[in-house]
């Protein structure tokens, strides 16, 4: 998909030398400041389905990890314990605060339809209880979307 993000706000997660020179080191696709909240965006083509037990866990299970490095990355780098990493973010993001940070997250689904994304955003908040809690975010910061919904919030482009 291509996104739809001034590159002023924009952290290439997935391009950095960070992530890329670490094997095993699974990313979303950016991070990107609007509306001064820190908003993580995962894309994929499609979803499986929630019947193929075993590929939707395995596919929640991926983007749970990715979400979960993807804040120790960021909360690394504005607590000062990566200060290399934080100096490749935009100038904007580099002046984020660990307590100040007001997180969404969004996993972009190409192929999807509104009504099939309901039982993958239960399954997702339920999955992703443990960062909601150690992070301090609102399960509400979730949501599974359509690229139409993606492109209503300025994140990817026609």
């Amino acid at each position: 998909l291509p996104f739809e993000i001034d590159e002023d706000m924009l952290y290439h997660m997935e391009k950095s030398a960070l992530v890329t020179g670490t094997k095993y080191f699974k990313t979303p696709e950016f991070v990107c400041l609007r509306d001064e909240r820190v908003v993580v965006v995962e894309a994929k083509t499609s979803v499986p389905k929630p019947e193929s037990k075993e590929n939707f866990k395995e596919y929640l299970m991926e983007i749970r990890e990715k979400f979960a490095n993807a804040l120790a990355l960021l909360n690394a780098c504005w607590s000062k314990r990566n200060s290399e990493e934080l100096s490749n973010m935009p100038e904007a993001m580099q002046k984020v605060t660990v307590l100040g940070a007001d997180y969404r997250l969004y996993l972009v689904v190409a192929t999807a339809q509104e009504e099939w994304l309901v039982n993958v955003n239960n399954a997702f908040k339920s999955e992703l209880q443990i960062l909601f809690k150690t992070w301090k975010i609102q399960d509400t910061a979730f949501k599974a979307i359509t690229k139409v919904k993606a492109i209503q919030l300025g994140l990817v482009k026609e």
